[in-house]
């Protein structure tokens, strides 16, 4: 039997479904309706097991996993890969077979040495005669190259007369590198003012160690959202709280609403669905840092946390 039958739902059941067949089971098993020592031990048992149940179908991560079927680990990798090559092997040696029975390789042709033929004893070896040289070919050198010597002047002509002044050309100018003008640098904007008070957004960050007390039911989720207008603080306040030993509701969320006050704390009044209503108190630890206090005084329909306190950080927007 899995947690659906025990819990007399289907798989595909809603939260809200889940939600009201925990209450259902814990109205018909908690402890406080048996006198007997015996039947009362044995709801605590029953209590704590439909508590376990509720905190796993509740939770969508732990749900998924409890849902999923455990998979087969896969073959080896390498009995799979010797298989594979196994085959590869002998497919090839079939196919170099097949190629070999099918094709004849060519004969190549026999190769013939040239022999030299024996000369006739009866004729004498004769030289053979030398060959003649080539004829040489006279070149004559062109009339104009010989005309162009002629025609050159001589260097003497090309100096100048004493009549003409002599001009020497300047010596010529260096390029002098001039280093260029820093720019005046840039002021450095002031940094954007940090927000005070209480208005902001205050998150909850989840310490490392556990809490010191048991009896409290240690915050999972804690956001506040509070807005400072005209001497007046507006605010919303949502959380979520780890219970798993009572059918009650983790979630809680209210509005606040009433005059700031000039020092570093302030009590306002709020209300919340169901009718609910009580009193939060506001105090400013640091720049950076909120203490939240809120008890209720009506818990209405809805509610099923009838205290908390937890210390907020504020978030700075980029």
């Amino acid at each position: 039997m899995d947690y659906y039958e025990e819990f007399g739902i289907l798989r595909s059941a809603t939260p809200d479904q889940i939600r009201q067949a925990h209450r259902n089971m814990a109205r018909l098993l908690h402890p406080d309706q048996f006198q007997d020592p015996e039947l009362n031990r044995l709801a605590e048992g029953q209590m704590k097991r439909i508590n376990e149940i509720f905190a796993v179908l509740s939770d969508p991560r732990r749900r998924w996993e409890y849902d999923e079927p455990p998979r087969p680990p896969p073959p080896p990798v390498f009995a799979r890969y010797r298989e594979q090559a196994g085959w590869g092997v002998a497919m090839l040696v079939a196919g170099a077979w097949i190629c070999w029975s099918f094709l004849d390789p060519p004969v190549p042709p026999a190769r013939t040495v040239p022999t030299a033929a024996a000369a006739p004893a009866s004729q004498p070896y004769t030289p053979p005669a030398p060959a003649a040289p080539p004829p040489r070919v006279a070149v004559s050198r062109p009339r104009a190259i010989q005309s162009a010597r002629t025609v050159e002047p001589k260097r003497e002509e090309l100096r100048p007369e004493p009549s003409q002044p002599i001009v020497e050309a300047p010596p010529p100018v260096m390029p002098v590198a001039v280093a260029p003008t820093p720019a005046p640098p840039t002021p450095a904007l002031p940094p954007p003012p940090k927000p005070k008070g209480f208005a902001g957004r205050w998150f909850y960050l989840r310490p490392v160690l556990p809490p010191a007390s048991k009896e409290l039911y240690p915050p999972d989720y804690i956001e506040a959202v509070i807005i400072e207008e005209d001497g007046k603080l507006r605010g919303r306040y949502q959380a979520r709280y780890k219970v798993t030993d009572r059918p009650i509701s983790p979630n809680v969320s209210f509005q606040f609403e009433g005059a700031a006050a000039a020092t570093n704390s302030a009590t306002l009044p709020w209300t919340g669905g169901g009718g609910a209503r009580g009193e939060v108190q506001l105090r400013q630890l640091s720049q950076d840092s909120l203490e939240m206090k809120w008890f209720a005084t009506d818990l209405g329909k809805q509610f099923g946390l009838a205290s908390g306190t937890a210390v907020l950080v504020r978030r700075h927007e980029p």
